[in-house]
C-alpha cells in the first residue's frame, strides 16, 4: 500500500461497502504485496462482519513474495 492516507481511504471504502450491502457474502481481493498483513487490516471490518475475504495468488504477488524473502535472507542484491 502506497501511503497511510491511501490505506485509510480504502479501509473506509470497504467499511462503507460492507455496511451498505447487507447481502454481500464474499470479496475477492487481487493484491500484489508480498504478504497479506496490510490487506487483512484493510478488510478486517468485512471479515468481522462475516464476509469471506479471498486473496488468490497471482504472478505479481508470487514474484513480490519471492523478492521479499530473498531480501530478508540476504540473497538479493541492493535495489
Amino acid at each position: 500500500m502506497g501511503s497511510l492516507i491511501e490505506m485509510s481511504i480504502l479501509t473506509e471504502a470497504v467499511r462503507y461497502t460492507v455496511d451498505c450491502l447487507p447481502r454481500l457474502r464474499a470479496i475477492v481481493v487481487y493484491d500484489c504485496c508480498g504478504d497479506d498483513k496490510a490487506t487483512r487490516e484493510i478488510f478486517a471490518h468485512a471479515t468481522e462482519s462475516g464476509i469471506e475475504v479471498v486473496i488468490p495468488s497471482n504472478a505479481l504477488k508470487t514474484r513480490n513474495a519471492t523478492l521479499r524473502l530473498s531480501r530478508e535472507r540476504g540473497l538479493h542484491g541492493q535495489d
